[in-house]
C-alpha cells in the first residue's frame, strides 16, 4: 500500500463533502497502519466536524421547516408580502 503523507491524507478528508465520502474515508483512515496517533486523531476531527456540518446542512434546510413553498412564497429568498399584492 502507498504510504501518503499528512498533506495528501489532510486533502483526502478535505473532498469529503457527503455523508458517504466521509464514511469511506473514516474506514480507509482507519487501516493506515503507519500514520501516528496525532495525524489520526487530527484526520479523525476533521471528519467529525464536517459529519457534524453534513447533518446540520441537511436538517436544517427550509424543506424541513417549512421556511416557503406554495403556502407562504413570500419568505422565498429576495420576496416580499408586497410582491404578491
Amino acid at each position: 500500500m502507498k504510504r501518503y503523507s499528512a498533506s495528501e491524507l489532510y486533502a483526502f478528508v478535505g473532498r469529503a463533502d457527503t455523508h458517504e465520502k466521509v464514511s469511506i474515508a473514516i474506514d480507509f483512515i482507519g487501516k493506515l497502519d503507519y500514520i501516528d496517533n496525532e495525524l489520526y486523531d487530527g484526520l479523525m476531527n476533521s471528519l467529525a466536524y464536517t459529519s457534524r456540518e453534513l447533518y446540520h446542512e441537511d436538517r436544517y434546510t427550509s424543506s424541513y421547516h417549512g421556511d416557503y413553498g406554495p403556502g407562504n412564497p413570500w419568505d422565498a429568498p429576495g420576496m416580499s408580502v408586497s410582491d404578491f399584492i
